[in-house]
């Protein structure tokens, strides 16, 4: 069973983020795997065999057998990547022939099937993609990991925390409803316009697209909607011409990869915004589980290959009046969502009288700085923006 007999290999961080969207996983195994998606989920290393067989035994005494199979099989490294493809291959032809089945009856369109023929080639090139040997400079290695420069944030507590947004970065904010997550993005992106030489193209697949294009210029501008309302022709003229005609702001309910990848193509972007990423179309898995992870596999690609990602996304019902956020507190945090992160900003409301305004920003990963890093700010919905107090 290829699950079982790769699955020693996917302890390794690495390896674990390469192929884990492309195993279809046995529901006798499923416990396994959701052991070793919660620890990679909670954990920015390596995993060893031992913290795995433990939390795996807390989970089910009856595990034992599987475990014992698992640490005698011998499969080398060099071969994980064969059987992976071979095990994409069958299931590939396998879902190809239900799909036939269908466009013959008259179920399904000969569109889908060209879909997920694309898919799959997308699926090979993805594991046929070969690294680069990277310099031997001191100068130039340590270079890349500086984070100073990069796009600056509003907030100075994020510039002190996160650093400057680079080309791979990649993070997301999460919120309830109603919280301030759409001020927020107003407020930062607005920031980082006259900083761009390339396009800020943000993606927006929620209701009230105008409504939000309107926050980001109301951000920019720091004044009240009245103000913009009253001097439309110079607040236009003003903004196009201090932000070079730079945001683009793509509108489409059922905002689908291909087109995405498309524009980032075209335009070249200099930061990329996603509203709301989860809810972006062309991936194909068995659970909505595996489907977010190839989202977000597929975010940060978008990172490596563009520019710095910010994404949205909600909260879950634990996140409802509360101050800070926590990982438990994103929406189906089950799923490896966070693997694929450098940062993650929660924002925390309460529905205490006189704090209405006040937010608790958190962030609940952060790669770039080790700590406990909080902020209580205020949201400032009339002008679009964010303030430390």
């Amino acid at each position: 069973m290829i699950e079982l007999e790769i699955l020693k290999h996917l302890l390794i961080k690495s390896n674990y983020n390469k192929y884990i969207r492309f195993i279809n996983i046995d529901k006798e195994l499923k416990i396994l795997y959701e052991v070793l998606e919660r620890l990679h989920s909670s954990l920015d290393r390596d995993i060893s065999f031992t913290e795995y067989k433990l939390s795996c035994l807390q989970e089910d005494a009856g595990l034992s057998t599987q475990l014992d199979l698992i640490e005698q099989t011998d499969v080398g490294v060099e071969v994980v990547e064969q059987i992976v493809k071979k095990h994409c291959e069958r299931k590939w032809a396998h879902d190809v022939a239900l799909l036939a089945i269908g466009v013959t009856e008259g179920r399904t369109s000969v569109s889908e099937l060209h879909e997920m023929y694309e898919s799959h080639t997308s699926i090979v090139e993805s594991l046929e993609e070969k690294g680069l040997f990277l310099t031997d400079s001191f100068e130039e290695l340590y270079a890349a990991t500086d984070r100073k420069g990069g796009l600056q944030w509003r907030l100075p507590w994020l510039n002190n925390t996160i650093g400057g947004l680079h080309l791979g970065d990649f993070g997301f904010t999460f919120a309830r409803t109603n919280s301030g997550k759409s001020t927020f993005i107003a407020s930062e992106v607005s920031f980082m316009l006259t900083q761009l030489e390339k396009p800020a193209v943000m993606f927006f697949n929620e209701e009230a697209a105008a409504r939000m294009k309107c926050r980001v210029i109301q951000a920019y501008f720091g004044v009240e909607e009245e103000k913009l309302r009253s001097n439309m022709k110079w607040a236009e003229s003003k903004f196009l011409s201090q932000t070079k005609g730079l945001f683009k702001f793509y509108d489409r309910p059922m905002l689908h990869k291909r087109e995405m990848e498309a524009v980032c193509k075209d335009l070249e972007p200099g930061l990329i915004v996603i509203d709301n990423i989860d809810k972006i179309h062309g991936f194909k898995a068995d659970r909505e589980d595996l489907k977010l992870g190839q989202i977000y596999t597929w975010g940060r690609e978008l990172a490596k290959q563009h520019s710095p990602v910010i994404a949205v996304c909600q909260a879950g019902a634990t996140a409802e009046n509360k101050k800070w956020l926590q990982h438990t507190d994103i929406k189906d945090a089950h799923t490896s969502k966070s693997s694929e992160t450098d940062f993650i900003i929660g924002i925390g409301k309460t529905f205490d009288v006189g704090m209405e305004e006040i937010r608790y920003l958190r962030l609940v990963k952060n790669k770039f700085k080790a700590g406990e890093h909080r902020l209580e700010c205020r949201i400032l919905p009339n002008v679009a923006r964010y303030e430390e107090l």
